[in-house]
């Protein structure tokens, strides 16, 4: 199995009625926004919506940027 180096990148939480609460149940909706690359990397831009699972109603957004090393694969090796 081939394996690389992901890096966190970014992380931005938007409250839209909170606070989130532990111990309490929600529902996390994942949206995909963007796929890029750099000649050293390849990043994944997605957005989680959570919402009350009791209610089904949104309480907070986070964005993630998730960043993965080319280097460290083999696949990247010769390049």
């Amino acid at each position: 199995m081939n394996q690389s180096v992901g890096l966190f990148g970014a992380l931005e939480i938007r409250i839209a009625k909170g606070p989130l609460k532990a111990g309490h149940d929600y529902v996390g909706r994942t949206t995909m926004l963007k796929l890029t690359e750099s000649p050293k990397t390849e990043n994944a831009w997605y957005d989680v919506d959570i919402a009350d699972a009791a209610t089904s109603e949104d309480v907070a957004t986070v964005t993630f940027m998730i960043r993965f090393m080319k280097a460290s694969s083999p696949l990247w090796a010769a390049a």
